[in-house]
């Protein structure tokens, strides 16, 4: 997939200028069978559960941790030329870090120069190729950060804390009712040098 059809929308602002409580911020991204094989290779993870396998063909037969593994999905495809052929494939299981760092794509996308202070992730129900996923973070909490310089302190910018949510393209509401189980749940500390907290008599417009 391209990364520069990436968009970022959402009530945050750019850089962070005029954050309130309750503000978000999503992605849309759909990862490919590309994507997942990059990033595998990139980090190393050998895993046979992120491969694409075919089943029955006798040629390159899935090791047991795909076969008898309870996440397995399979998707069937008939090709006809002459006669048909029946293919019969797993759909790999997307990284459960690479669908996380969506929530790095929306930082840094939205707020150049954001720092990650910390971040918790729940995997809930796995990714997987293709699936069309939304990444979601919206402003739980706002405090300004002060750093130290000699004797004196320096406030420079603020620190969001954000519930941080992986849900189906199709839950792109404000109706939680009718929502699927999310795929990843999480909270996030961000540090944004450039921010700062809407005005209260702004807010209050």
């Amino acid at each position: 997939s391209d990364a520069r059809r990436i968009r970022v929308e959402g009530s945050i602002p750019n850089g962070g200028k005029g954050v309130v409580l309750g503000q978000y911020a999503q992605v849309q991204r759909t990862f490919s069978l590309q994507d997942v094989q990059t990033f595998a290779q990139v980090i190393g993870d050998d895993n046979p559960l992120h491969q694409q396998w075919s089943f029955g063909t006798g040629d390159s037969f899935p090791p047991l941790a795909v076969t008898n593994h309870p996440l397995t999905r399979l998707t069937t495809t008939k090709t006809t030329t002459t006669t048909t052929t029946t293919t019969t494939t797993n759909i790999p299981v997307v990284h459960g870090m690479l669908v996380g760092s969506l929530f790095s794509c929306i930082f840094g996308t939205l707020t150049p120069g954001a720092i990650y202070l910390n971040q918790t992730l729940h995997f809930q129900t796995p990714v997987y190729v293709n699936d069309t996923i939304l990444g979601r973070t919206t402003i739980t909490r706002i405090r300004d950060w002060t750093k130290r310089q000699q004797s004196q302190s320096q406030r420079s910018g603020v620190v969001l804390t954000c519930r941080t949510e992986v849900l189906h393209a199709s839950d792109d509401s404000d109706d939680k009712s009718n929502r699927s189980k999310p795929f990843v749940t999480g909270e996030a500390n961000v540090w944004i040098p450039t921010g700062y907290p809407l005005p209260k008599e702004e807010e209050e417009e």
